[in-house]
């Protein structure tokens, strides 16, 4: 469906933020088309800091105790952050760890796929042992 870009520290830029309008998603993806790659700018609860948002809207205040200002920051005519922060983004130098399901999901597939091939030897043998008995016997 697109993009959300939201927590983002968004510094010191001539110009903060711009969309590139010349690249038609529709060629591509005509059913999600926007005629952009960013839908949102925020995720509904939670937007990006932009630097010179207080300086763009002086009179913007914090929502609350939230930490989003009370004025979206625009973009353009199309685009706005509506839930801009207040302060910057703490970004951490440490990689976020890998979920449970995903680093749990490899060592359970082969786990499984061990047991099968085991519970497959094992038929093949009891198999060929119980035919190679009825040969024996009907050699008799």
């Amino acid at each position: 469906m697109g993009n959300i870009v939201y927590r983002n520290n968004i510094v010191d830029n001539l110009q903060q933020a711009s969309v590139d309008q010349e690249w038609d998603s529709a060629e591509v993806f005509p059913e999600y088309s926007t005629g952009t790659d960013v839908v949102m700018w925020d995720n509904g609860k939670e937007g990006n800091y932009w630097s010179d948002y207080q300086i763009r809207y002086p009179d913007a205040k914090e929502k609350g105790s939230s930490g989003i200002g009370d004025t979206p920051y625009v973009i353009d005519e199309n685009n706005a952050d509506h839930c801009p922060l207040m302060n910057p983004v703490a970004i951490s130098s440490t990689p976020p760890p890998i979920s449970e399901s995903s680093s749990d999901s490899l060592p359970t597939i082969a786990a499984f796929a061990a047991a099968a091939v085991t519970v497959l030897v094992v038929v093949v043998f009891v198999y060929r042992a119980r035919r190679k008995g009825k040969q024996a016997t009907l050699a008799e």
